[in-house]
């Protein structure tokens, strides 16, 4: 069953998730372009949202950032079972292949990055839990949309795939055959496509033979060779293989849907 969203509720949800993808936060004016509503209709919320301490407002310039209660939210998340086996499992794939290790959802057309391991190496990875990228071009995106038609891809990204870099897959026909690939079973790649010099592939994870989430290993292009590919594969296989058995356990997984 499904029920249409309660419209307040969404607003809130819309303002909050708005301020995480912005370090340097937004004038009513911005926020008000940003979520397309009227800035008359978003101050009640941020009042009350001021008040509470999910946001604060800079008086000087009237910027609104994210409030210190928001910590509380993120701090009860990282103590659920779930989200802390699967940590352990990620902190495994690090130990072994020492390379950085991810978790993502999709959030419509780009990754949501909820959690990450970074490599103990001192040349890795410059990333961050919070931020967002588009879904197409990296491999854990790739991975959360493994079983999208090419209409629902299409949806996606109306105005054509977008691209990060020189490497980013443009071409429809090219990126939906990946995505057929990576469904029935292949790793999703990323080959200079999110950041340049940079290899990484992810796997779907599956709750109830949905994708719920994905995990993968990045490292600097100059660290890949035979030895280290096949070793990251067996990494990842494992760590999908048990955080699906986890979720599985649990009865629910990380996307909410």
């Amino acid at each position: 069953m499904t029920h249409e969203p309660h419209r307040p509720t969404s607003r809130v949800l819309d303002i909050l998730e708005t301020l995480a993808q912005r370090d340097g936060g937004l004038t009513l004016t911005e926020l008000s372009r940003s979520v397309d509503a009227p800035a008359s209709s978003l101050t009640p919320f941020l009042r009350t949202l001021c008040a509470r301490g999910y946001l604060d407002c800079n008086r000087k310039n009237m910027v609104y950032t994210l409030g210190a209660r928001t910590l509380l939210l993120s701090a009860a998340f990282a103590t659920t079972d779930i989200y802390s086996l699967t940590m352990q499992e990620m902190q495994r794939v690090v130990d072994r292949c020492s390379e950085t290790c991810q978790l993502g959802i999709r959030e419509g057309s780009n990754v949501f990055y909820i959690a990450k391991i970074d490599s103990p190496e001192p040349l890795r990875l410059v990333s961050s839990v919070g931020k967002s990228l588009p879904a197409s071009c990296t491999a854990i995106g790739k991975a959360l949309l493994c079983d999208c038609t090419r209409q629902e891809v299409e949806s996606l990204y109306p105005d054509g795939l977008p691209a990060l870099t020189p490497s980013s897959i443009r071409d429809m026909d090219e990126f939906c055959g990946q995505l057929a690939r990576i469904h029935m079973g292949e790793f999703a790649l990323d080959v200079d496509e999110s950041h340049e010099h940079l290899r990484c592939f992810a796997l779907p994870i599956r709750l109830d033979g949905q994708v719920d989430a994905a995990v993968s290993v990045s490292m600097p292009a100059f660290r890949l060779d035979e030895d280290k590919e096949r070793l990251v594969r067996a990494c990842l296989l494992a760590a999908r293989n048990a955080v699906e058995r986890h979720l599985s356990s649990a009865g629910h997984g990380f996307s909410g849907k």
